[in-house]
Formats: structure tokens, C-alpha cells, sequence
């Protein structure tokens, strides 16, 4: 018995922590990211204040080569799911790509490391909330990248 509780110790103190604001999104083709930066997340939450402007670096390795990247925002409001809207130059991540410290242009090649620098604004529109918002990044017919995020919004 001692031996299951130490294990089940191990176990708990190895995953402890290892959450985080952001997950792979469920159900999706797109790649999760390799890793998701933002001064206005840690631990497992983001906070976003509407009518400002959200900054983050989100790391990812797509599979495949994309020609086009468009940016599609949802967010779960009341139960209802509800795209976002997203303005130029906002919509489209080949704005905003970069590889090796240096802006790219679509397309991108699959089995690169890129960053996606986000620095988009957050609609006033928006309800004060308590949400996960779901960011796609994908070329028309199929997701480059998808990742959930847990925010709280003001």
C-alpha cells in the first residue's frame, strides 16, 4: 500500500505545474505550439483588458508547407461559440511570421520552427468574461495551428 500512495505522489508531483494558459486545441488537424508567450499570461490564465491590444510569440513546427495563413479567433460566450472579428493586417499571420529572429512571407515550409508574433487588438465589443479562446491559424482548407487559451477578459 505504501509503495501505490508513494507512486501515485511521484506521479502527482511530476505533473503538478505542468498545466498551463494554453493547450492543444481537441479535435483539430493544425499542430498544438511548441510553446506560447505572453506578458499577460502565466500559470494557467491570461488577462486581457478589452479595448487594448494583446501581444504574445506563439512557437510552432507546421507539418506541411502553407501557402496562405489566415487568422481565425473564437471564443465560447454564454455557451455559444462565436467567431471574432479580425481587421488587416490582423487576419492574416503571414503579416506577422517570422523565422529565426527574421519576418517571413507566405508561404512556409513544413518541419520549420516559426513564430507567429501576435499583437492584436481585443474588441470593446466583447463582454467582460471568464472564457477559453480558440486561435486557428489556416490556409484555406487545412489548420497549420490551433491552440486553446484560458483567459479572463475586463
Amino acid at each position: 500500500m505504501l509503495k501505490i500512495i508513494l507512486c501515485l505522489t511521484l506521479i502527482a508531483s511530476l505533473t503538478y505545474g505542468q498545466e498551463t494558459f494554453w493547450s492543444a486545441c481537441p479535435n483539430s488537424n493544425g499542430v498544438a505550439p511548441d510553446l506560447v508567450e505572453s506578458d499577460a499570461c502565466s500559470g494557467t490564465l491570461c488577462q486581457g483588458q478589452r479595448g487594448t491590444v494583446l501581444t504574445a510569440d506563439v512557437t510552432f513546427t507546421p507539418r506541411q508547407n502553407h501557402n496562405n495563413l489566415e487568422v481565425r479567433v473564437f471564443a465560447t460566450i454564454l455557451g455559444i461559440t462565436v467567431l471574432l472579428p479580425s481587421e488587416p493586417p490582423h487576419d492574416n499571420a503571414c503579416n506577422s511570421i517570422f523565422l529565426n529572429n527574421q519576418q517571413q512571407q507566405c508561404p512556409i515550409q513544413g518541419q520549420r520552427q516559426y513564430v507567429w508574433k501576435i499583437d492584436m487588438p481585443i474588441p470593446q465589443s466583447l463582454p467582460a468574461l471568464n472564457t477559453r479562446i480558440r486561435y486557428e491559424i489556416w490556409d484555406g482548407t487545412t489548420e497549420a495551428m490551433c491552440a486553446i487559451i484560458n483567459a479572463i477578459l475586463t
